[in-house]
Order: C-alpha cells, then sequence, then structure tokens
C-alpha cells in the first residue's frame, strides 16, 4: 500500500502508512441474538412485499397503514406509555382501514404517492444534495396519486415494492445507495407486474362492488383490528421476555447508570432502541435492550403495562458532555485539524477527489482515530454545491473544494468542514463569499453560550446573508449536537456541557439570479464548539480561509 501511495504522489509523511483495512464508518453495533431475530423476520416480511405483496392487497395496505401510525405516533406517546401509545395506533389503523375497505381506490390512491417519493428521496440522498425541486416532487406525488386512482390493483405492485424496498434499506444499512435502491425497486416492478397480468389473465380477478364491501364491512374491519392489535401486543411481549437487560461494563458506566436511576428516569421500565443510547449508558452498543431499576422477572412484567420510553428524557443527559467525554472529543477534533493540515499541503488542479480522502484516512489511522464519525464529503466545482456529496471520484479543476470531516475516539465524534480554493489562489468572487460565511459564523459563534438557541442563532445567519442578496442560497440550517452519533439528538437550549457545531454555507448553482462570477460555487465552514459557562470553545482549530 506504502508503494501506491508514493506513485499518487502523497506526501512523504503519509507514504510509510500501511493501511490494512478501511476505518469503519460510525458506532458499530455490538451482536444481538435478538437484533439477528428481529432483522430477519423484516427481510423475509420485506421480501415477500418485494415479490408477492399485490397478492395480498389487505396485508400490505394494512402493514401500510400500520407503519404510518407507529411513525406519526410512537416516538411522542411511547414516552409516557406503551399501551397508550398502541391504543394510538390501533385507532389510526381502525379509521384508515374503514376508509380503505368502503373506497379502496381513494386510499390506495394516497398510499401510491410514497413510492414516487421514495426514489426521488433516495436520488437526493446520493446526489448528497439539499435542493428539493418541489415542482418536480409535487408532480411525482400527483402522478402516483393519478396512477392509484385510475388502476388501483396495479398500484399494489408500486406499494409493496416501495414498502419491501424501504425496509431492506432500513435493516440493511450496506444496501443505502441510490441504484442498489432504484434496482431493487425496478426488480420488484418487474416481477410483480408480470406475476400481475399473468394472475389477472388466468383467473380474473373480481372486483366488489360497493354494496358488497358494505356487507362485510364490519366483519373486515373487526378482522383487521384484531390482527393489528395481536400484532402489536404480540410485539411488545416478545420485546418484554427477549430484550436483553445489560450491565455496566465498568466503573465509569456504573456511576453514569446510578445517576440516572437517581433522577428517577428508570421508575418506569422501557425499551431502548438505539445502540448510542445504550453505549452511552453500559458501554455496550446493543441495538435493543430492556432497562429499569433492577434485572429482575418483575420489571419485565411491568414494562407491559406501566412500560414508557426512556429515550426523550434521556437525550438532555446525553446532550451534556462529562469530562471523560470531552477528552475523546477533544482528541477526535484534533486528529481532524490534523488531517486538514495534511489535505492544504496537496489541493490543486489535476488531483482527483479519492486522492484527498484517502489523505484523510491515512491521518485518522496515524493519529489513532477509531473509525469514521460519518462518510467524508471531498466535493470540488460543481460537486461543492451538494452538502452531503460522497462519490469523492472527481479531478478537480476550478471553483472550490468543500471537505466535510470526521473521526470517532472510542465511539465519540467530531465533526469539521473547511471550503479550499482549487488553484490556491482566491478569485475575486471566491474571498467575497468566504469572507461573507466567515462573518456570518463569527456572529454566531460571538452569541454561542448557555441560554443560546441554535433556532435563534440560525435566524442571525439567515439576515446576514439575507442582507447580502445569498439568503436562498443557504440551504441548510446552522449546526447540531455532537457526541455519540455526529447527529446527536437535538436539544434546543444550550447549557454547559453541550457539544455543538456551527457550520453556515452558501450554495449558488449555474444559473442562478445572482452575478455570473459567483456560479458553480459551494462553501462551508464548519467548527465544533463544547458550551463553557460563559461563552464557548473549540474543539476542532484549522485557518478558516485556508
Amino acid at each position: 500500500m506504502s508503494v501506491t501511495l508514493m506513485m499518487f504522489g502523497m506526501p512523504a509523511l503519509l507514504a510509510d502508512t500501511v493501511i490494512q483495512e478501511s476505518l469503519p464508518v460510525g458506532l458499530e453495533a455490538s451482536f444481538s441474538l435478538l437484533y439477528l431475530f428481529i432483522k430477519t423476520f423484516f427481510t423475509l416480511v420485506a421480501i415477500i412485499l418485494l415479490i408477492f405483496g399485490h397478492r395480498f392487497p389487505r396485508f400490505t395496505t394494512g402493514f401500510f397503514l400500520m407503519l404510518i401510525g407507529v411513525v406519526l405516533l410512537n416516538a411522542r406517546l411511547s414516552s409516557i406509555n406503551y399501551l397508550l401509545s398502541i391504543g394510538a395506533i390501533l385507532i389510526f389503523f381502525i379509521i384508515f382501514m374503514g376508509a380503505y375497505l368502503i373506497v379502496p381506490r381513494v386510499i390506495t390512491a394516497l398510499m401510491n404517492a410514497l413510492p414516487f417519493v421514495l426514489i426521488y428521496g433516495a436520488y437526493l440522498l446520493f446526489k448528497g444534495s439539499f435542493s428539493v425541486n418541489y415542482i418536480l416532487l409535487f408532480g411525482l406525488m400527483a402522478g402516483g396519486v393519478a396512477i392509484g386512482a385510475v388502476l388501483p390493483r396495479f398500484s399494489l405492485v408500486f406499494i409493496s415494492t416501495g414498502l419491501g424496498t424501504l425496509l431492506l434499506t432500513i435493516i440493511w444499512e450496506s444496501m443505502q445507495t441510490f441504484w442498489l435502491f432504484a434496482g431493487l425497486m425496478a426488480f420488484g416492478v418487474i416481477i410483480q407486474a408480470v406475476d400481475f397480468f399473468y394472475v389477472a389473465k388466468k383467473h380474473k380477478l373480481p372486483v366488489q362492488k360497493f354494496q358488497e364491501r358494505k356487507s362485510t364491512f364490519c366483519k373486515d374491519l373487526t378482522m383487521s383490528a384484531g390482527v393489528c392489535a395481536l400484532v402489536l401486543i404480540a410485539v411488545l411481549g416478545f420485546l418484554a421476555i427477549f430484550s436483553p437487560q445489560l450491565m455496566p461494563g465498568d466503573e465509569y458506566h456504573a456511576a453514569h447508570l446510578e445517576k440516572i436511576n437517581k433522577a428517577g428516569l428508570f421508575n418506569h421500565p422501557g425499551f431502548i432502541f438505539s445502540k448510542e443510547y445504550n453505549f452511552y449508558l453500559f458501554g455496550e452498543a446493543i441495538p435493543v435492550s430492556l432497562v429499569g431499576k433492577d434485572n429482575s422477572f418483575f420489571t419485565r412484567l411491568k414494562v407491559l403495562f406501566i412500560g414508557r420510553s426512556p429515550s426523550k428524557p434521556l437525550t438532555k443527559y446525553r446532550a451534556i458532555k462529562d469530562d471523560y467525554e470531552l477528552g475523546k472529543m477533544r482528541q477526535a477534533g484534533y486528529i481532524t485539524s490534523q488531517a486538514f493540515k495534511a489535505v492544504g499541503e496537496v489541493v490543486k488542479p489535476g488531483i482527483n477527489e479519492k486522492e484527498l480522502a484517502d489523505i484523510i484516512e491515512q491521518t485518522f489511522i496515524k493519529n489513532g482515530a477509531t473509525g469514521f464519525a460519518f462518510k467524508s464529503t471531498v466535493g470540488s466545482g460543481a460537486n461543492a454545491l451538494l452538502p452531503h456529496y460522497e462519490l469523492n471520484n472527481a479531478v478537480m479543476k476550478e471553483g472550490f473544494v468543500v471537505v466535510d470531516i470526521g473521526c470517532m475516539v472510542d465511539g465519540y465524534s467530531s465533526d469539521m468542514t473547511r471550503t479550499f480554493p482549487v488553484m490556491r489562489t482566491y478569485t475575486e468572487a471566491e474571498m467575497e463569499l468566504m469572507k461573507l460565511v466567515v462573518k456570518a459564523k463569527e456572529a454566531a459563534v460571538k452569541e454561542l453560550k448557555p441560554g443560546a438557541s441554535l433556532r435563534e442563532l440560525n435566524k442571525k445567519v439567515i439576515e446576514i446573508f439575507k442582507k447580502a442578496g445569498f439568503e436562498k442560497y443557504y440551504l441548510h440550517s446552522l449546526g447540531h449536537h455532537v457526541g455519540i452519533e455526529v447527529h446527536d439528538p437535538h436539544v434546543d437550549k444550550l447549557e454547559p456541557g453541550m457539544v455543538v457545531t456551527i457550520e453556515p454555507g452558501l450554495y449558488i448553482s449555474e444559473g442562478s439570479t445572482v452575478d455570473k462570477k459567483y456560479w458553480n460555487l459551494g462553501l462551508r465552514i464548519e467548527d465544533t464548539y463544547v458550551i463553557t459557562k460563559d461563552g464557548c470553545q473549540p474543539l476542532t482549530n484549522y485557518a478558516q480561509i485556508p
């Protein structure tokens, strides 16, 4: 590998680094038999939906409605009581399943907007773009609804394929690429379309008239609601029996857990569906666990009746970092800053984005990083206009190159972005935009202190860009919390010990209404800060204007 690095003209200080395997991305999940079973079960459901979904219209529709109910209601209500959450999901299901049984064409039409939104969302995610074309989005949704209204039975091909593909890509993170997503969608649609026309031709699928649906309405709705209730309660019971009850792996996490216990957060037992929260509490990144005051059988029994999710109240505890956590994050910030020093030496026309990405990884490894906090962004020219660009495989020619990177040290992340001029010197337009972004960032950092709100700071930055005439080219929010995840759970009002990023940016595409000299220029500057008693301190450090 060192020979290969020298062939690509890497700096001598990195040429002797031998990389046996790439660093992992994010916090790696610990093995869990329960999680393996859950993944296997939902994979089988996804495959059934992907290949045969149109054959089971009520199963596909019911699964769709139950999934939407869980997404809309569970996060809010499960923090009060699991049974309350199940009851609300069941009511949601009964209302919309009842509507489906009476006017299936209407509900099917609405559901058929989903696969078209999914494919567009996957495309944006793959590109790394935040620029949503709302005319195209609403056009796709309207097209899906129209197809669902005209061809309700055939629309189940699209709906079930979309659901199956979505499940597979959520369960298996390695499948989260646009072409794999689009390929699975295309495969499912083709397979089911062939099957649909074969079945329709051979068996002449009957179409129920309204009077026929009306006569069996109560029976069908009762059966559907019963199945939904049985599934939700069975899932709760299954988790109560088989979820592991973790023990802290060391004195640090034992003390941490004791503090949480004293605060009364585990008076009601509950499930944690997050490897990050389990890592925070126990030092073990298991995706699913059951927590309570003790590890007794009665804790498992109580969770069925008085259980509630502790994740929401835990968010604030997790947001405030202690000295141990800040030590790891300072180390991660230092390593990330060192990577920018290495990158700054080699930026020039003709070099490939991937070469910069390789240098970044080598620097991370050399300085003791245990992983990437997220997939690196190295986007030059037009790619600099894409905030979450990840292909990193274009030759740099002109304009800016945006480098957004972060590493992990023992489970804790850093996040930092710098923008370099590819030509190594700034044009007048490039320097003007850089100074404007630096001005916006410094204005936000000046107000970054206890009691501040990221939402309010974002408004200040918007005002600065608005006065300069560039407001609509600021495509994202100002910052986010950082910790075990590079995007830790959000807490708006800041307190000492919280760690956040400040990252204003501008993305001006060709054809924009501003002067042509700004076209195809994308830039962002980002640093990570810890909130102190009277202000903030940076955890990352490199020249704002390289």
